[in-house]
């Protein structure tokens, strides 16, 4: 659909170039004629011919500079402050506020990241004097993030169409834009692990399990199965079944590359904060403690009730993207990898897998954890990616899937 939004676009400045070529051409073949008048006839007839065919560029210059003076756009929104996906109320009025008329108005709006109900996209206006187009209607943002949105700039014609005077909007609206909430009711990666912490409760029994798994740094001591060891020549932990009711750990990238579009990172990063808040919210309505961890903060924020959601949410906005630290540097810091070891399951959002992130995942759950990493792209999955572990998944979500899709 974007793309055929696109062709439409470029297929309307083709032709508009096409009639400004068309009267271009117009103009010179009435300049060759006056020259052909004056050359040949003389006269007073031939040489005001002339004259006037010669003012008629400078005359269209001064009528746009003209225009460009004295036209008027208003335009406002119901909240700078927008939740992705949710309409808000947008107002927006051009009027001709002089005595002479405006033969070409071209408004264009920001449409990469927003849309506007009910308005002609890119409208053309023809304004008599005192002539007035208001529109009431709602904008829609499809992505979080800081952008601006509604008028981006206003394209002036002059009578002739010989020129065309390109006039930046100097009152564009900045919107603040807060992810979506996208309710789920199961994790679907999860349910398919079999994962025995989403239906437990993190206050029950806390006894040794029979079930082995690999030593991890800063696991007690008192825990570790010298005999297995023994036999597998490793160091081997026993597990707790409250250890396997302990809550989650989740792991989000804030990298971005340098010099990157905004219609490149911005749908990337709207999803994955998408992802985040999904999984956020199902852990909080489900009571199951969950530690949350960043690249460029290496801190857990513990989210363990939907207040706790609520307040975390609020402060999305605070999230600055554009680190060039990596999940794969993240799982290197001590504290980080402490605090995730503790945890039965990992959450792992980022935008592309590399091969270290892909080993360093592969490794915690043959650790004996459950691992599920979401990527971000549009791309096919590596071939590095294609292995097969009982307690790693790999879930691949597009930019603009519905999450309720594929979580």
């Amino acid at each position: 659909m974007k793309k055929n939004k696109e062709n439409e676009k470029n297929k309307k400045n083709k032709k508009k170039r096409r009639i400004s070529r068309i009267h271009w051409l117009i103009y010179l073949a009435l300049f060759a004629l006056s020259l052909v008048a004056i050359s040949f006839f003389g006269g007073t007839v031939s040489y005001s011919f002339f004259f006037a065919v010669l003012l008629i560029p400078p005359v269209c210059l001064i009528y746009l500079i003209i225009v460009l003076l004295r036209f008027r756009i208003y335009q406002e929104i119901g909240s700078r402050t927008i939740v992705s996906g949710d309409p808000v109320s947008y107002f927006f009025t051009l009027q001709n506020e002089d005595r002479l008329a405006f033969s070409s108005v071209h408004v264009r709006f920001y449409s990469d990241f927003s849309e506007i109900e009910k308005l002609p996209e890119n409208p053309e206006y023809e304004l008599l004097p005192n002539d007035r187009y208001t529109y009431e209607t709602r904008l829609i943002c499809r992505y979080r993030g800081e952008y601006e949105v509604g008028v981006r700039d206003v394209v002036l014609t002059d009578f002739m169409k010989l020129f065309r005077l390109r006039y930046r909007f100097p009152g564009t609206i900045r919107a603040s834009v807060l992810p979506k909430i996208v309710e789920i009711h199961e994790i679907s990666a999860l349910k398919n692990l079999q994962a025995p912490i989403l239906t437990e409760r993190y206050d029950q029994v806390t006894e040794p399990d029979s079930v082995l798994r690999d030593y991890v740094a800063g696991d007690p001591v008192k825990l570790i199965g010298w005999k297995k060891s023994a036999r597998a020549g490793k160091l081997k932990v026993r597990n707790l079944i409250r250890e396997e009711r302990n809550g989650a750990a989740l792991l989000f990238s804030t990298r971005r590359e340098d010099k990157e579009a905004p219609e490149s990172y911005i749908p990337a990063e709207n999803k994955i904060l998408e992802i985040v808040i999904a999984i956020m919210l199902y852990a909080a309505g489900e009571s199951i403690p969950l530690s949350l961890i960043r690249t460029g903060k290496k801190d857990a924020e513990k989210i363990g009730s939907i207040s706790d959601f609520e307040h975390y949410y609020a402060r999305t906005p605070e999230i600055s993207f554009g680190r060039t630290e990596t999940l794969s540097d993240l799982f290197r810091v001590p504290a980080v990898r402490s605090s995730i070891s503790e945890l039965p399951i990992l959450f792992i959002v980022e935008r592309e897998i590399s091969e270290e992130l892909y080993s360093e995942a592969l490794a915690y759950a043959e650790s004996g954890h459950t691992v599920i990493l979401y990527t971000v792209t549009k791309e096919q999955l590596p071939d590095f990616a294609d292995g097969i572990s009982e307690r790693l998944a790999i879930v691949s979500v597009g930019p603009d899937q519905d999450l309720k899709e594929v979580l």
